[in-house]
């Protein structure tokens, strides 16, 4: 399809204009694409962050040789590691590694297409690295030395009073030149403005950013914190126990495998043939109240932590004091406790959920109690007879 012969002599009568002002703009080829102010300041980040990395565990050595040294040699110890850094990434590839990261590399303004002279690097790692380091190094000097309350007519007062003034001023300059950078996102720093070094694309970079390992470790953290709010208020104790009662239920079902069958029924068999169970508190004489003696074994607890604790081997044996049966219960194992003390446990129990509460003495589900009687032969203990025990429990008639 042909242009109309009006457009085609429009085109030629214009053409020699628009290609004098493309040889006009010719200066502008080298920088054809936009560098994000937010790459160039996380460049500059990454970079500091490297050097921090790299400086806390050779911090670490010196203090292992001799602790003096590290509040000594600190600031020489980074400024090693910085011209170490500088001499493999600014000085070999002409970028940093963090600007390496972000696909930024340096390049010279004022000599667009060809690479950066070395007297210009030499001069810029003596601003950037050289005379941070002085400036460190002569403040700490000075306030050791009490520089700042020195008479106004010392000397040292003076020389401090123009440090503070450079410092000052040096402020003010960073101040307006970050204020540049953000107008027109060229010149990063006050030394790159002065030499003429600003960061351009080294490649093509994707600035798309993905949530997805930001989205997991929110994830994460969520489920550990419900981990760490849930774990406390689970009942170890009876969690075991029901998973057990679980699976020698299970024992008779034709869908288990035949060596796990054969282990439960070996396991259900050896519990029954041992006769009556043994708790924690199985040793204890028959006047006192195990629930009491458990108290005071331990103290402020909560019903399912002291219940776990009391299960362990750790208080079995323990000498306690005696912990006579005030109004004495019976309960469905045939044990004999302080009404008080049962009837709490078997409350807490069923604030629990659970079906009732683990005896002390033979780790028996106690579901009921009733009030001890007089011909319970129950409570008969051949100790309290042959001991003459002035508090030993006596049966009460209805």
């Amino acid at each position: 399809m042909s242009l109309p012969p009006a457009w085609e002599s429009s085109w030629a009568a214009h053409l020699p204009h628009l290609r004098g002002i493309q040889s006009a703009l010719g200066f502008l080829r080298a920088f054809p694409t936009h560098t994000p102010r937010i790459g160039q300041l996380d460049a500059e980040l990454l970079d500091e962050e490297l050097a921090q990395v790299l400086q806390e565990p050779l911090a670490k050595a010196f203090e292992g040789v001799r602790s003096s040294w590290r509040g000594v040699f600190n600031l020489e110890l980074g400024l090693l590691i910085r011209l170490i850094l500088y001499k493999f990434s600014i000085w070999d590839n002409a970028a940093s590694y963090g600007a390496s990261l972000q696909g930024l590399k340096l390049a010279d303004t004022r000599a667009p297409g060809s690479p950066i002279r070395r007297k210009k690097l030499l001069l810029h790692a003596l601003l950037t690295l050289g005379i941070p380091y002085l400036h460190a190094r002569i403040r700490g000097y000075a306030l050791s030395r009490a520089w700042p309350d020195a008479p106004s007519t010392d000397r040292r007062r003076r020389a401090w009073a123009w440090l503070t003034s450079a410092e000052n001023a040096h402020a003010v300059l960073g101040l307006a030149g970050f204020v540049a950078f953000l107008w027109d996102g060229r010149y990063r720093t006050l030394t790159d403005r002065l030499l003429g070094l600003r960061l351009v694309p080294s490649r093509r970079v994707d600035r798309v950013v993905s949530y997805e390992f930001m989205n997991r470790q929110i994830v994460w953290h969520a489920l550990t914190e419900f981990l760490l709010f849930l774990v406390p208020l689970v009942d170890v104790a009876a969690l075991r126990r029901r998973l057990r009662q679980y699976l020698f239920s299970l024992r008779k079902s034709p869908y288990l495998p035949s060596p796990v069958r054969t282990l439960l029924e070996r396991d259900s068999t050896s519990t029954s043939s041992e006769g009556e169970q043994k708790g924690p508190y199985a040793t204890l004489p028959s006047n006192e109240c195990a629930i009491c003696a458990r108290r005071a074994a331990l103290p402020n607890l909560p019903y399912p932590l002291a219940n776990q604790l009391a299960a362990s081997s750790i208080i079995v044996g323990a000498s306690v004091p005696t912990y006579p049966v005030q109004t004495p219960y019976v309960a469905s194992c045939g044990h004999v406790y302080c009404y008080v003390c049962l009837t709490e446990q078997m409350v807490a129990a069923a604030d629990e959920g659970e079906e009732g509460w683990s005896c002390l003495r033979c780790n028996k589900v106690v579901k009921s109690a009733a009030r001890l009687k007089a011909d319970d032969s129950e409570v008969v203990d051949a100790d309290e007879e042959d001991l003459g025990d002035p508090d030993a429990v006596t049966p009460e008639a209805d």
